[in-house]
């Protein structure tokens, strides 16, 4: 498995707590406040950054990176793993009455077909 780390502050650059390389069919996690990811601008400058078809978003209220703590931010991990494969499925939680469990159980468990459990 490879792991890069990489974080935004406003106004400033990358910054790559990793080697900054190319992974193949990665997932990468990207957290920031809900008020940066609405802004296509900063969705742009992600895509940009991390090219990559797996993206997943999610917001918060302090962005954690190493024993750090950051605020306005965007924090990136980027996963490439040798033998383990993963799928990403998507829902909007209003359409289950903003229900976490039910969209979990009734949606996203429901499509996720594992064989080997």
């Amino acid at each position: 498995m490879k792991i890069i780390q990489a974080y935004k502050k406003k106004n400033e650059n990358w910054q790559y707590l990793t080697n900054k390389e190319d992974l193949k069919n990665p997932l990468v996690l990207v957290f920031a406040n809900r008020m940066q990811l609405e802004l296509s601008e900063v969705i742009d400058a992600i895509r940009k950054e991390f090219p990559y078809e797996h993206l997943v978003f999610g917001s918060t209220a302090g962005e954690i990176l190493d024993a750090n703590v950051f605020d306005d931010s965007i924090v990136v991990t980027v996963i490439e793993f040798e033998k383990s494969t993963f799928k990403i499925r998507t829902d909007n939680i209003f359409n289950h009455k903003k229900d976490a469990n039910a969209l979990g159980k009734l949606q996203i468990l429901a499509k996720v077909s594992i064989p080997f459990l």
